[in-house]
């Protein structure tokens, strides 16, 4: 058995390695905890299959390949030309999308991930004024734009 499974959100499934799942704290605890023989099955209702799914994607990616060394401040200042190709595109996503990543980067206790998500968030955030950043901040569910003091205790 060297796959675990990731149940999310309505039940959809997730195959993750035994060996990508080491670079979560969480999940190499929850591994190791087994009694063994048992098949790895972990349910984590909160968690949105698309977030899931981009986890494991850079769980997978990061087993098999080694981290670009990068400098964090030259990267939030230039992420283009600092950044790995993979952390690129893995981060051309929206906003509320990296937030979301963020919060399951930090329950499944992922470093190097919550690293390369947060100095993305930094790169977008920088040389804007507070208007620019306020006005790109997330909308909640009734298209209403979130709380400053909200979104700043949600992350911190």
């Amino acid at each position: 058995m060297d796959k675990i499974i990731l149940i999310t959100e309505n039940n959809n499934e997730i195959s993750l390695s035994k060996e990508a799942s080491k670079q979560s704290k969480l999940l190499n605890t929850l591994v190791e905890d087994l009694p063994e023989g048992n098949q790895p099955i972990f349910s984590f209702h909160n968690i949105k299959y698309d977030i899931a799914k981009k986890i494991v994607d850079f769980l997978e990616y990061y087993n098999k390949n080694k981290p670009k060394e990068t400098n964090r401040v030259v990267a939030i200042y230039d992420f283009e030309s600092e950044m790995s190709n993979f952390d690129k595109e893995y981060t051309n996503i929206d906003i509320n999308t990296i937030i979301d990543l963020i919060h399951a980067a930090n329950f499944f206790e992922i470093k190097s991930l919550i690293e390369l998500l947060t100095t993305k968030l930094d790169s977008l955030m920088m040389r804007k004024n507070p208007e620019e950043i306020y006005k790109n901040l997330p909308k909640n569910d009734d298209n209403k734009q979130v709380n400053e003091q909200d979104l700043f205790n949600e992350i911190f």
